[in-house]
């Protein structure tokens, strides 16, 4: 079966919000993003965020595909602070 076009409003909303996420991964850990700094950068309100993600760490793991990476980030950074 076919699967439903997006809107192309959508997919340009989401492509920003990836976008942004990905200079903000450059910058710091998912950990201490928030949704109004990658907002901002997305140029998109808040409210639009969470039209299309439950929080970051959706976004997070959409993008990763698994959990995986961000169970070794935080064992990396866990491992640095002791």
């Amino acid at each position: 079966m076919n699967k439903p076009k997006e809107d192309l409003r959508v997919r340009k909303t989401k492509q920003s919000i990836r976008q942004a996420f990905l200079e903000l991964c450059k910058k710091k850990p998912v950990s201490k993003m928030t949704v109004t700094e990658l907002s901002n950068l997305a140029m998109i309100n808040k409210g639009t965020f969470y039209l299309h993600y439950q929080d970051i760490f959706a976004l997070y793991f959409e993008k990763t595909g698994h959990m995986f990476l961000f169970e070794s980030e935080l064992f990396v950074r866990l491992q640095n602070n002791h």
